[in-house]
């Protein structure tokens, strides 16, 4: 090709595309020695370095990589390909001036020279798609989508490797099950799944068309085929897909969100900053991470009672100030700006199911959608469940970490805190931002709890301030938190008065997932 071309970044993904670039003038940037150790090409010792000589950039970094990067000054144009998830044209030209901007999406499988990868072709000249074509035709097919395709691009191809592979070990261990030997299991599967794949490649036949050559009247297939559709196999795997879309989505949406405006010049971290000198100034802990410089109060704030009210509370309620995961937290709290709403109530259900309710998050967005035909999704993103991401099928949706769920050292379950970033419509302006959310629980009665529910918003600057400070601007923040706690409120008692007629209506709950719950808040509800 005769142009130079440079890798930012040599992971798993990275090396794959660029050990098949076989003949071309390439160098990488790697700052891990083992990953570098690897990799047969030229590596430099700075980014800077590799861009200065570069025709073609490869983009090859995780978007809270990226995130850090200095906005590059460009000495000559160049074309930057990325393969980062959930970072759109737009993040990337605040980053790279004066380039042009290619985004794509490949799959792990590249690795095998078996991958697919999508290409957002808006706007791009169609020499610069071809060029891209032609260097990942070493490694892959190609496809051409438009940019607001890309999430579902990767819930699909880029996340879809690891669905199959769970496909195919479940089938060897299937054949395990029946008595087959593992090898010969894993190779029966591997090839089984692998004709099945050039046959539909061969014939360009609907798969649908093919299942049905494969099953023949009261055969075996048959009987299995039915055993998938009770367990709800297709409708499973198009959630997977879903769920991994949205979660692309939101890296774009959420690990984006703070920019530097400073081109070519030092990093300045003003979350880190933030972090810093909050701690130090407000519970006089120095977190290991910063300097005394960055300890330093912000002239612009007044670290007072009332500023400092939060970070007390939290310290008293067990939150450690080390703990990893309160790292962004402290980040965005010791901020300028703040906006916190408030509500309260009493729920009439008793104190176990409303424990219960959040123990088992899945559960109660499903709940809450049978009796009230609403369109909540709550997903564990961790198996430890200390991480979820959730959406009310509208416009409001989110992914938080569940910081302490006894969070004030007494009624376990009943005092919790959560950390989460978040974007809604409200009003004429579509938000994104980050917020902690306290909600304490406390029995009334036998049969009732009273809710005391936090929002402690970061707003982004003075302007985003004001507007949230607005008066109506905080009755509609209530009014949709006040939504969810109502339909919570709702389904809660209309089960506990016994009404099942829309459990028994609602699809979801045929699945033999949700029985276990359903019983197990049977027996609470009848205890009560």
């Amino acid at each position: 090709m005769g142009k130079k071309i440079f890798f930012i970044g040599a992971g798993n993904m990275g090396s794959a595309i660029l050990n098949s670039l076989t003949g071309e003038d390439i160098s990488f940037y790697e700052p891990d020695d083992e990953r570098a150790g690897k990799i047969k090409a030229e590596r430099t010792d700075s980014i800077e370095k590799g861009l200065s000589k570069a025709d073609i950039v490869f983009l090859c970094v995780k978007p809270q990589v990226f995130k850090k990067f200095n906005p590059v000054c460009l000495q000559k144009p160049c074309i930057v390909i990325s393969i980062m998830a959930g970072v759109t044209v737009l993040d990337l030209k605040a980053k790279f001036e004066n380039a042009y901007i290619m985004r794509t999406m490949p799959n792990i499988a590249v690795s095998a020279k078996k991958g697919t990868v999508a290409i957002a072709t808006d706007g791009v000249d169609e020499n610069i798609i071809q060029t891209a074509e032609h260097l990942f035709s070493k490694c892959a097919s190609t496809v051409r989508v438009s940019e607001s395709q890309m999430d579902a691009v990767t819930g699909l191809s880029g996340s879809g490797p690891a669905f199959a592979f769970q496909f195919i070990e479940a089938l060897a261990m299937g054949g395990v099950k029946m008595g087959l030997p593992r090898d010969a299991a894993m190779k029966l599967a591997l090839s089984t799944t692998g004709g099945a794949v050039e046959m539909l490649e061969q014939s360009k036949a609907n798969p649908n068309e093919l299942t049905a050559t494969v099953c023949s009247p009261g055969g075996t297939t048959i009987a299995g085929m039915q055993e998938l559709e009770n367990k709800a196999f297709r409708g499973t795997v198009m959630a997977a897909v879903e769920a991994a879309a949205k979660r692309s989505a939101e890296l774009g949406m959420f690990i984006l969100m703070f920019f530097s405006t400073l081109l070519c010049a030092k990093d300045i971290d003003l979350g880190h900053l933030a972090m810093c000198s909050g701690l130090k100034q407000c519970l006089n802990y120095e977190h290991p991470q910063c300097n005394a410089e960055e300890k330093k109060p912000n002239p612009d704030i007044k670290y007072n009672a009332e500023f400092c009210s939060p970070y007390l509370e939290l310290k008293q309620r067990g939150l450690r100030t080390d703990d990893p995961r309160a790292r962004d937290l402290f980040r965005y709290m010791g901020r300028q700006y703040r906006v916190t709403y408030t509500l309260n109530g009493t729920i009439p259900v008793s104190k176990e199911m409303m424990i219960y309710l959040f123990e088992n998050m899945e559960f109660t967005a499903q709940l809450v959608n049978a009796y009230r035909k609403t369109k909540y999704t709550i997903t564990y993103d961790t198996p430890d469940r200390k991480y979820f991401s959730g959406d009310n099928g509208d416009n409001l949706s989110g992914s938080f970490v569940w910081l302490l769920n006894d969070s004030a050292g007494v009624d376990t379950g009943m005092h919790h805190l959560f950390f989460g970033r978040g974007r809604t419509k409200i009003l004429a302006w579509r938000l994104h931002g980050t917020a902690t959310a306290v909600l304490d629980l406390k029995e009334a009665s036998e049969n009732s709890v009273f809710y005391e529910f936090r929002a402690i918003v970061s707003p982004n600057g003075a302007i985003l301030n004001s507007i949230m400070n607005l008066g109506i601007f905080n009755s509609v923040v209530k009014g949709k938190i006040k939504e969810i706690i109502e339909n919570i409120e709702n389904a809660a008692k209309e089960f506990a008065k016994g009404n099942r007629k829309p459990i028994a209506n609602y699809a979801p709950f045929k699945q033999e997932k949700w029985k276990k719950n359903l019983q197990e808040f049977e027996a609470i509800a009848k205890s009560h």
